[in-house]
């Protein structure tokens, strides 16, 4: 799992994750997500290069998410990888995140 981070002249955060977000990288990530958003007025949390992702990274997520919120900073989830989706819907958190997911139909 990697973190890069980018700030733009607003002091928005571009946090781009990739790799595996599952129980062996989230306390890992815990600390580096918080640093991130600590440092930042608004972030956008870029997930397209998210591989895998179980309930210790979503989990995460969520954390981020009430965080953000406590502090009454924006946070954006965007870019979401098919892992992303799919462990959102099952859990059924696309409104508790507020942020447009692009769903695909599932053919067969």
């Amino acid at each position: 799992m990697e973190l890069q981070s980018q700030f733009d002249e607003k002091e928005t955060c571009h946090a781009f994750l990739s790799g595996e977000l599952n129980i062996y990288h989230a306390a890992d990530m815990k600390p580096k997500l918080l640093a991130a958003l600590e440092r930042c007025t608004e972030m956008e949390l870029h997930l397209a290069d998210v591989s895998e992702i179980d309930t210790a990274g979503l989990q995460l997520l969520v954390l981020i998410e009430q965080e953000a919120a406590r502090t009454g900073k924006p946070l954006r989830l965007n870019d979401h990888s098919p892992a992303v989706v799919d462990i959102i819907q099952l859990f059924d958190l696309a409104g508790y995140f507020g942020d447009p997911v692009l769903i695909q139909s599932k053919t067969s």
